[in-house]
C-alpha cells in the first residue's frame, strides 16, 4: 500500500484553489502549508514522499519517471524544451480505492492528471485529481481556466468497478467554471461556480456565481434543474 486506502475519502470536498495542498499525502508537509512559494516546492515534496512510499516500484532519475508494474515498466521522460513539445511528469502516488497510480502532467499550456492501472498500466487521462464518492463507486474530477482557456471548464464523473475506471458523465461550463466540488451522498455532486466579472473591460476578474448540482438518475448523470 503506497498511500492510505482512505486518502481520497479524507477529502469531503475539492477546492480549485488548493490544487495540491489539499491532498492527504501533503498534510504533513510544511512546504505545502506555506504561502507565497507557488505550487512547485509543494508538488516536488509530494513526489519525493510518494516515491518513498512506493517500495521501490517508482523511481525518479533526473528527468525520467519510471513505474515498475506487474505487466510492464512505464517510462515517462520530461521534455524541458521551450516549445509546444514541453511536458513534465510528477508522481502523486497510488490510490488504493481506484487501484491507479496518479501522475500530474504539465504542458506548455495547461495540464492533466494521468491514471495508470496498478497492474496493467492502462492509461486514462483525467481533467483533475480524483475525488471519490463516499461509497467508492464513482469519482469526480474538475478543471477550470476562465482566463487563458488552456484547460477546459469541465466536471467529469467516472465509475469505479473491478479495478477499472470508465467515464460516465461530462459537463462543460458555458460561461462558468468549477471552483470546487463536493459529494452530497453517493450519486449527487455539488459544484461551486465562478464566472468572469460584470465589467467587460476587466474580464480577468473572476467572481463566485452560484452553484449547480449534478446527480445520477434513471437515464444517467445530469445537471439538476
Amino acid at each position: 500500500t503506497l498511500l492510505a486506502a482512505a486518502s481520497l475519502t479524507l477529502l469531503a470536498s475539492l477546492p480549485a484553489h488548493a490544487q495540491f495542498s489539499h491532498l492527504a499525502i501533503a498534510q504533513d508537509l510544511p512546504v505545502c502549508k506555506q504561502s507565497g512559494l507557488g505550487m512547485g516546492k509543494c508538488i516536488d515534496a509530494i513526489e519525493k514522499k510518494a516515491i518513498g512510499l512506493s517500495g521501490g516500484k517508482v523511481v525518479r532519475k533526473e528527468g525520467v519517471l519510471e513505474l515498475t508494474l506487474p505487466a510492464k515498466v512505464l517510462t515517462l521522460k520530461n521534455n524541458d524544451s521551450d516549445s509546444k513539445d514541453f511536458i513534465e511528469y510528477t508522481y502523486l502516488g497510488y490510490e488504493d480505492g481506484l487501484r491507479q497510480h496518479i501522475v500530474y502532467v504539465g504542458f506548455q499550456q495547461g495540464d492533466q492528471y494521468w491514471a495508470y492501472h496498478g497492474k496493467t498500466g492502462k492509461q486514462n487521462k483525467l481533467t483533475g485529481y480524483p475525488l471519490l464518492a463516499p461509497d467508492k463507486q464513482h469519482f469526480a474530477t474538475m478543471s477550470v481556466d476562465m482566463l487563458a482557456g488552456f484547460n477546459p471548464n469541465l466536471v467529469e464523473i467516472w465509475q469505479v468497478g473491478g479495478g477499472q475506471i470508465s467515464k460516465v458523465g461530462s459537463f462543460k461550463g458555458d460561461k462558468w467554471g468549477p471552483d470546487g466540488i463536493e459529494w452530497q451522498g453517493n450519486v449527487e455532486l455539488l459544484v461551486k461556480k465562478v464566472c468572469n466579472g460584470p465589467d467587460p473591460e476587466h474580464q480577468e476578474v473572476i467572481v463566485p456565481c452560484g452553484s449547480v448540482k449534478i446527480a445520477k438518475g434513471k437515464s444517467g448523470w445530469a445537471v439538476l434543474p
